[in-house]
């Protein structure tokens, strides 16, 4: 990838919300929705079909607000250092959410992330 698109690549990347709130997009009946779903079959193989339509029960990533409000909630209760556990990862937004105080004092822990991933967000988040 050229280096003029990485930025406009890495934007769209942290818009995506996964399908877990898109369940209906994968519904043949349901006339709101039949672009979506016309889409989705003509740019996606079978496999890839089904491996996106059997994620809609688990496959989503949290809204940076939600991210945010989380770590307010934790200050709230007196949290300010110590583990923070990222169980996913996924596109980082709990990595970019963490206020700069408590990242300076935190380690970062990870598990079932891609770690080049994770690693990107650390370097990210410490600019």
């Amino acid at each position: 990838m050229r280096g003029a698109q990485r930025p406009q690549r890495a934007a769209s990347l942290a818009s995506y919300s996964g399908f877990g709130g898109l369940s209906e997009v994968f519904d043949p009946a349901n006339k709101a929705w039949s672009n979506g779903y016309d889409a989705l079959q003509s740019h996606l193989t079978n496999e890839e079909y089904r491996a996106a339509c059997s994620s809609i029960l688990d496959a989503y990533y949290t809204p940076p607000d939600v991210a945010k409000a989380i770590y307010e909630g934790l200050q709230h209760l007196g949290f300010a250092k110590g583990n923070i556990l990222e169980p996913s990862c996924g596109a980082g937004r709990f990595f970019a959410a963490m206020p700069e105080e408590m990242r300076r004092e935190s380690p970062r822990l990870r598990r079932g992330a891609g770690p080049a991933l994770c690693a990107h967000h650390r370097r990210c988040a410490s600019r």
